[in-house]
């Protein structure tokens, strides 16, 4: 089974996504992402481009992002708020499956709104 889709959105920072007062929290930002994920999920589904289940074996995992600008920026700090929106989203799972994970920073986005592309791969189980 595969999955791919363009999402148009930049992720919030992992120093972005978490707020903690008398509890931990998740942030406005990280909520209005995970929002925008899941509706572009469920577009990437009526596309034919992601299946109608949540994967449920080991993944490989590929993600491409293209900031909205030049600035640096630390490639991991992306991840966590990706993984954690697609697993809410019901892409998998949980983020625990992905046994494989390719990661790259690209050239900015030429519209510089910020962009990500998702390829998502079941492993076969090795007998």
């Amino acid at each position: 089974m595969l999955g791919f889709h363009w999402f148009p959105l930049w992720p919030p920072s992992t120093n972005a996504i978490w707020r903690h007062g008398r509890k931990v929290y998740l942030t406005t930002e990280a909520k209005r992402f995970r929002q925008q994920v899941e509706h572009e999920t469920q577009w990437a589904r009526a596309m034919k481009e992601m299946p109608n289940v949540a994967f449920s074996g080991k993944l490989q995992v590929s993600l491409e992002f293209y900031p909205p600008n030049r600035r640096r920026r630390d490639l991991d700090n992306l991840l966590k708020s990706v993984l954690d929106a697609m697993t809410h989203a019901g892409v998998w799972l949980d983020d625990s499956q992905i046994k494989n994970l390719c990661v790259e920073m690209k050239e900015p986005d030429t519209e510089k709104k910020g962009k990500f592309h998702i390829c998502i791969e079941e492993l076969e189980d090795a007998a």
